[in-house]
């Protein structure tokens, strides 16, 4: 019979159709459409056509009929086992022939979709297809008869929106939100309907499951197009900062209220993608996303920091154009509450007045560890450098506990943190970090630097990964102020070992400094070696001094460094350091200091040198010693200046000279007392016995001088405002210091 009633539909035989129909009643029209649909045993769509042709609302039975045809499709269609294409399509005909029917059963089939709603049997949203089609040929009926309980009637607008009033007002079922958004995005709705609408959507949030929410929020987002945003955006900020709320724990770790289930932050992930992608195709969802958190910030910092808002932000600053407005809105929010919570310390008053201040630390650290939100992490570690950027220590004045200071060391734990956990942005963290490190000649680096240290022990392979970022460093080094270039060093100092490249290129950096023009270059240069002799630990014994004049090629170094046989691979490299620092002793005064200084610290951190820093010591110490005992001054003043026309320059630091080389001396004493015999060679005791008897030597006769003794006398002049004076006043700050030393 299925296959007659299509042919004659084909033949446009249209009353012998309608006659044929006439024959069969209800229940068998009813089988014909449930099998076709379901089996697919003949076209379904032909069938529907078929039936509707036949079915011509201008008679009763006709009208009848397709009222039937209607509810039996839908109620077909809305079984959750159909195929979608098959039912779209069946549904695409009954669209076509809504506008037939009369005004009153346009009527009835609103109130047969709003049964449906009430009942909760929306299996699926094909069947609500065709409501927003029934609700836009409604609205343009001059009046609409009221059925059901009420009477009377009004216009076709008024019923349109009195039909949307109902359908929200009644109480939805779970499985029903996600269709009725979608079938809410083809109805036509005036301002204050679409606000009713999202109103209702909104505050179905709650009713529904998280793995149910990104496709409600997806739908929302479609809707909130037609208007209302910032509604849809507060709703949505308000749902999860609550959701997050709830898996927070207090500061001794107990939950305030329910675990989050495991799928919380997943699901918040996907949403975040949802609103992000939508606001670059809307730039307006966007804006009014930048408007509420700046009223929020304004009405609580708290607000703005949980860690689904956060997120959403640093995943809508990566769209260029909200970049900026939205990290100051953050920088902002996290200096406040920092001011908050230093307000609440302070004052007791405060502290009973104003809301608790939210741990900005360890709400942020929980994003950090976030997996799955890699779209946020390029956010956040923009987010670290701009709070460190923003909150630089000053080099006086600055206290550990300050808001600025506590801002700034957040950042730090942010950057580190997400170095720690992620990957992906580990390599932009270090350029970024390297980047500033270098520019910053004129404030404190201390922070990057300190930055740098924990990321280099955390995970030394991303900087060996970055040896071409590191040696371009390193071409800076020279250029840093000298606390930014020891630090530098001491950060990248655990490669070392790792690296026979990165140390080669190190060393003729450092190198190239020591012999610059320039006395700050120099000072880098020599802090640079200065710090390699104490960290590269010799463990067999060493040769003297004498040696380190030898050239040493950069082959030789990296075979003897890195050798695993050799034990005492490092002593190559120390003798060879050892031999460029000899150097320094010819240079100014104050890189002379530096050295001797320096010196004693190598010695006690690295005791295999010893007798090697001794002897270069002694050496220089020999250019001032006057050995003829008959002379009353031990050490000859006049060899520790330089004269530049009148001007005397004083070039040797003497008792930095002699504190170095006591102190030194010191040291090999005390390991000679304790060593075995057969630990000491020859030559080491050899040189221990000649910086002793040197020094010896200038006590007792320091003990017996007087100032007339080194050309100084008590009515000589020691004005400095002339070059007698000057000289004869730096000639007697050398013997007290020197005098005081010993």
């Amino acid at each position: 019979m299925e296959r007659r009633i299509i042919s004659l539909y084909g033949d446009n035989s249209k009353d012998v159709l309608e006659a044929t129909l006439d024959k069969l009643n209800s229940e068998q029209l009813k089988a014909f459409v449930v099998d076709a649909i379901r089996t697919s045993s003949t076209d379904p769509v032909q069938l529907t056509k078929a039936l509707c042709f036949g079915s011509p609302v201008e008679k009763s039975r006709g009208l009848e009929r397709r009222k039937a045809v209607f509810h039996d499709v839908l109620d077909c269609v809305n079984d959750e086992t159909q195929g979608d294409k098959t039912c779209g399509d069946v549904v695409g005909v009954l669209m076509m022939e809504v506008d037939a029917f009369p005004v009153e059963q346009l009527a009835e089939l609103c109130d047969y979709f709003l049964g449906k709603i009430k009942a909760g049997e929306v299996a699926n949203g094909r069947c609500l297809e065709l409501f927003p089609k029934v609700l836009s040929s409604i609205q343009w009926m001059p009046n609409v008869p009221l059925v059901g309980d009420c009477s009377g009637q009004m216009t076709g607008a008024a019923y349109k929106s009195h039909m949307i009033n109902k359908v929200c007002s009644c109480k939805w079922s779970s499985g029903v939100v996600i269709h009725l958004a979608a079938m809410f995005r083809d109805v036509t709705m005036t301002t204050e309907e679409l606000r009713f609408v999202l109103e209702k959507v909104v505050r179905m949030l709650d009713g529904i499951t998280l793995t149910e929410l990104p496709p409600l929020v997806y739908q929302l987002l479609l809707l909130a197009n037609k208007g209302h945003k910032r509604l849809v955006l507060d709703g949505l900020c308000t749902y999860f900062s609550k959701l997050d709320k709830q898996s927070m724990t207090d500061d001794t770790g107990k939950d305030l209220q329910a675990e989050a289930p495991a799928d919380l932050r997943p699901t918040q992930g996907t949403v975040i993608l949802h609103i992000t992608f939508a606001a670059k195709q809307d730039q307006e969802l966007g804006r009014e996303f930048v408007k509420t958190l700046k009223v929020c910030q304004q009405r609580s910092s708290s607000s703005v920091l949980s860690p689904f808002v956060l997120a959403l932000a640093l995943s809508l600053a990566r769209i260029r154009r909200f970049e900026e407005p939205v990290f100051e809105i953050l920088t902002s929010a996290i200096s406040r509450s920092y001011r908050d919570a230093e307000k609440r310390k302070m004052s007791r008053w405060a502290y009973e007045t104003s809301p608790v201040v939210s741990n900005i630390a360890s709400l942020l650290m929980d994003v950090c560890r976030l997996t799955g939100w890699e779209h946020v992490m390029q956010g956040l570690v923009q987010l670290g450098f701009l709070l460190m950027d923003s909150n630089t220590p000053k080099s006086t004045g600055f206290c550990a506990d300050t808001p600025q200071r506590q801002t700034c060391a957040l950042g730090s734990q942010v950057l580190l943190e997400t170095f720690k956990v992620h990957d992906a942005v580990r390599a932009d963290i270090l350029q970024q970090i390297l980047n500033r490190i270098v520019v910053k000649t004129s404030s404190s680096a201390e922070h990057y630097l300190d930055l740098l240290t924990a990321a280099a022990v955390h995970s030394p392979q991303t900087l060996l990964d970055s040896l071409p970022k590191v040696r371009e460093a390193f071409d800076y080094l020279s250029y840093l102020p000298l606390s930014s270039a020891i630090g530098l060093l001491r950060s990248v100092q655990p490669l070392m070992n790792l690296s026979a490249s990165l140390k080669d290129s190190l060393i003729l950096v450092l190198r190239k400094a020591l012999f610059s023009r320039e006395v700050e270059s120099r000072k880098v240069g020599l802090a640079g070696f200065l710090l390699l002799l104490r960290k590269l630990k010799v463990l067999g014994g060493c040769v003297p001094c004498s040696q380190a004049s030898q050239p040493w090629s950069a082959s030789q170094i990296q075979v003897e460094v890195h050798s695993q046989v050799r034990p005492s691979g490092h002593e190559a490299l120390c003798l060879d350091i050892l031999g460029n620092i000899r150097r320094c002793m010819t240079q100014q005064m104050v890189i002379r200091k530096m050295l001797y200084q320096g010196l004693y610290h190598v010695l006690v951190a690295n005791p295999e040198l010893r007798t090697s820093v001794l002897d270069l010591l002694r050496r220089q110490l020999e250019l001032y010693y006057i050995a003829d005992a008959h002379q009353a001054s031990p050490v000859s003043l006049e060899s520790c200046f330089t004269m530049s026309g009148d001007v005397a320059k004083c070039n040797e630091p003497v008792g930095d000279l002699l504190l170095a080389v006591q102190s030194c001396l010191e040291q090999c004493l005390h390991w000679l007392d304790t060593a075995e015999d057969d630990d000491v060679t020859a030559d080491e005791r050899t040189i221990i016995d000649k910086t002793q008897k040197m020094v010896s030597g200038i006590v007792r006769r320091l003990q017996k001088c007087e100032l007339e003794d080194f050309d100084l006398d008590k009515s000589a002049e020691y004005s400095t405002a002339t070059s007698v004076g000057a000289k004869n006043h730096m000639s007697a700050g050398l013997v007290w210091v020197s005098t005081r030393l010993l």
